[in-house]
């Protein structure tokens, strides 16, 4: 199997609530000290003799698949300590909560920021019990921390720091600080700006009375609807994308507020990018029909062009996500006989 076939066999056995077999486990666990990607989707099926045996390869992050104690955490590398974290972020939160708190403030600037991205990779609204962490870690020595710090307190609605921007929206006394990401001095357009581009949408309809109607309307006052749309698209509200819809429909806030019509437009219209901003919010694996439509599509466009290297852009990438398509489609009319070399397109290559 390549990389991306053994991705998806880890992740679909760890769906379905099997372990690898064990005559497997060697060869997986030599193949993931070659690649470490390999690792989180391998710890969630290893099992108890899988971690036994990541133990004699010296796979540490794979081998202490739960709270290590001090010594082994000690001792592991930088890269094995964000592995373990990560893994158990996957397999025991709460434990990979804890482990963040009580080693965190003793990691080096480069552990801290790999820590705080597997906070950011992965969070959920549990990790608001992280946020006095994270408060703290605003004031880090390292920028790069504190960066992460702060984009992680973003995404969390109801965290304190998005309470601060909030307030900075409507009252123009409050005055975020760089511990919020603005530079001391900004004015009243430039805090205006930063507040509707990384507050959390959630936060800022929380503070704005008339909710998603008056929201739009100031920031068009100031001319500042595309910093309220990018801060919409990175948190990935629907609601308020489908409230700017009437505003800007582009087609990331058309995929965002209904990704299946979104699709079906894009389809119908033959726009590669209309799909590909669909396909980036729709739930997957695609429908048979679907994945047929996708399939059909590219074949249709793509027949008459001899080498892949040739294909346009989208057109590629459109193809690069027939991983997504559904296992079994109908499968699109055959090509024509000629040309010879016509580019054969499945939804697994």
């Amino acid at each position: 199997m390549n990389g991306a076939l053994l991705h998806e066999w880890l992740t679909l056995c760890d769906t379905h609530g099997y372990r690898v077999p064990a005559l497997h486990l060697p060869r997986l666990l030599t193949l993931a000290t070659q690649d470490r990607s390999l690792r989180l989707p391998l710890a969630r099926v290893l099992g108890e003799r899988g971690r036994w045996l990541a133990h004699h390869a010296d796979i540490p992050a794979l081998a202490h698949a739960d709270a290590p104690d001090e010594p082994i955490w000690a001792a592991m590398s930088d890269t094995d300590r964000d592995t373990l974290h990560r893994v158990l972020r996957a397999l025991n939160p709460d434990a990979a909560r804890h482990l963040l708190r009580a080693h965190f403030d003793t990691e080096r600037a480069a552990s801290r920021k790999r820590l705080l991205s597997a906070v950011l990779d992965t969070l959920s609204h549990d990790d608001h019990t992280l946020e006095p962490l994270l408060e703290g870690a605003l004031d880090d020595r390292s920028p790069d921390v504190q960066t992460l710090a702060r984009q992680t307190l973003q995404r969390l609605p109801h965290s304190t720091l998005n309470a601060r921007l909030a307030e900075a929206l409507h009252d123009p006394n409050v005055i975020p600080g760089p511990r919020d990401g603005l530079r001391n001095g900004a004015g009243r357009l430039e805090r205006l700006s930063h507040v509707l581009r990384h507050a959390h949408p959630a936060a800022l309809l929380h503070a704005t009375p008339g909710g998603p109607t008056a929201l739009i309307t100031l920031a068009r006052d100031y001319h500042l609807l595309d910093d309220l749309i990018a801060g919409t698209l990175t948190h990935r509200h629907q609601p308020l994308a489908q409230a700017l819809l009437a505003h800007a429909p582009t087609p990331a806030l058309r995929a965002l507020s209904d990704p299946a019509r979104t699709l079906q437009s894009g389809l119908h219209d033959r726009d590669p990018d209309l799909i590909l901003a669909a396909l980036a919010h729709h739930p997957t694996p695609l429908t048979p029909d679907d994945s047929h439509a996708i399939l059909t599509l590219l074949q249709d466009t793509l027949r008459h062009i001899d080498h892949p290297y040739q294909w346009p852009q989208r057109w590629r990438t459109l193809h690069d996500h027939a991983h997504h398509l559904h296992p079994t489609p109908r499968p699109p009319h055959p090509c024509h006989p000629t040309p010879p070399t016509t580019p054969r397109v499945s939804g697994t290559t």
